[in-house]
Order: structure tokens, then sequence, then C-alpha cells
């Protein structure tokens, strides 16, 4: 699966949904995959976690150590080898799902135009004008993919996850073509969307700054076989501007977390 569809969960065995429950949970989920030379290698082990709905839950940790699997899993893109992954209930409807995936031009149609992205997924054509203005892409609309920068593809990508209104939104490192200046306006645009049109959210990254600006929920994960060292709650509200970085609140955060990285676990 390339592309932005609904699906409908139910359709994967290990997918449970509990009526009663308002979170994502992880229930002693096992995963592990072979290699070209046929080794084992063991990403998730008895893995527990519960993640937050309607939020954006941040997976936070070194490379390769499992955060992409984990979108995978939830995408129904792999299967759990053990255990299963319990969702809130969605009354029969079929859930939806929109990722960003790392390699972010396999969502975009190279023979439609900007506008004619979103207009697939979106009919209302004034929230696509909308949303393009927003992120800086209107004036290109009539343009095709392949014509835009590295960086513009990579927000096109973004803004088409948003168009589609999904239930769950998958993020790989959704910024990583932007220079950090670039990324901060954008994490302000992301934001104040996101606050409006909120859906449940996870996003990967390996920028401390990123983690601490999006994330309401941030999980710390350990290298391969995977588990969360510690789950920060980042309870003060949203940042609403970029003087933020310079406060003492985001300079306390910041130094917690680098202690966490920076003690062997």
């Amino acid at each position: 699966m390339k592309a932005l569809f609904p699906m409908n969960l139910s359709q994967f065995s290990n997918r449970i949904e509990d009526t009663g429950s308002t979170q994502i949970k992880f229930d002693s989920v096992s995963f592990a995959y072979l290699s070209d030379h046929e080794k084992e290698t063991v990403v998730l082990s008895d893995f527990n976690n519960i993640f937050q709905v309607n939020r954006i839950n941040v997976l936070f940790g070194p490379n390769g150590c499992g955060k992409t699997t984990i979108l995978r899993l939830l995408a129904g893109m792999e299967k759990p080898n053990r255990g299963g992954i319990i969702y809130p209930s969605s009354d029969g409807r079929q859930r939806r799902i929109s990722y960003v995936f790392q390699n972010y031009k396999d969502t975009l149609l190279p023979w439609l135009t900007v506008r004619r992205n979103l207009s697939i997924l979106e009919n209302n054509l004034l929230r696509v004008d909308r949303l393009l203005d927003k992120f800086g892409l209107y004036h290109f609309k009539d343009s095709y993919p392949y014509e835009l920068s590295g960086g513009q593809q990579q927000i096109l990508a973004i803004v088409k996850a948003i168009a589609y209104s999904s239930d769950i939104m998958l993020l790989d490192e959704p910024f990583s073509a932007l220079d950090f200046n670039r990324a901060r306006k954008f994490w302000q645009i992301f934001t104040n969307i996101w606050e409006t049109e909120g859906t449940t959210a996870f996003l990967v990254s390996h920028s401390i700054e990123e983690a601490i600006f999006l994330g309401e929920h941030l999980h710390i994960m350990s290298k391969i076989p995977t588990r969360v060292i510690e789950r920060i709650d980042l309870v003060f509200p949203k940042p609403q501007g970029l003087h933020w970085f310079a406060s003492d609140e985001y300079f306390n955060v910041r130094r917690h977390i680098e202690d966490i990285l920076e003690t062997p676990k």
C-alpha cells in the first residue's frame, strides 16, 4: 500500500475493538523479520504500550529501534507475530488512515496537479485551497509534483494527509527534507491546523525540538527489542510562536530528555 486510502482495520487479524476504551493499546505485541541472509531480527518482543487518541503521540529514539515498524503495524501493512492491537470502537464504520512515508513521494500522484492530488481525497475545493494557502503551495496548485522542490513535495504529502480527514494520521519523519528554520515554520502551521481538525496522530522524529514542539505524549524508545524507556506527557499549552524555544519551559523538558538519552539503558 503506497497511497492514502480508506482501510477497515477489522479485516486484519490481531486487531481488536474495545467499546469502553479511549486509547490504542499494544498488548504483548511481538514482531520479527528475516534479513536477506535469513537471519531473524526481533524488533518487538512482548511490547506493551498505550497511546492516546485525538492526541499527537511522538515516537522518539535511535535509528532502527522500531518506530517505523510500529507505524506499519498500525496501518495494517505488517502483522504481529504474537499479541494484538486494541482500538477504541469505530461503531462498525470504516476507519480511515493517512500515512506520510519517509519516502514521501510514494503518496504523490505525478500525473495529477498539486490541487488534484488533494481534491481526489477532499471534495470541498475551498478547504483544499485553504490548506494549500496555509502551507504556501497555493501558487503552485496547477503545477505537477515533479516541478516542486523536495521540501515542497514533502509539504504536499503532509497537506494530502490532512486533506484526507483520517481517524489516524501516521507521520514518518514528515519534515526531514526541510532545513531547521523552514521546519519550525511548518511545525507551527501544522499545530494550528491540528488544533482545529484534531485527529489521532503518530509522529516519528529524530529531532528533540520537533518532538517537544509538536508532541503531546512523547514516547522515548530503546534499541531493539524495543521498549518505551519513558513516556513524557507534555501538558503545557501548545506554543504559539518560535520564541518559545528560548523559554525555561522548553529547556527544562529538553534537558530531561537528554538526561534520559545519555543514561545507559
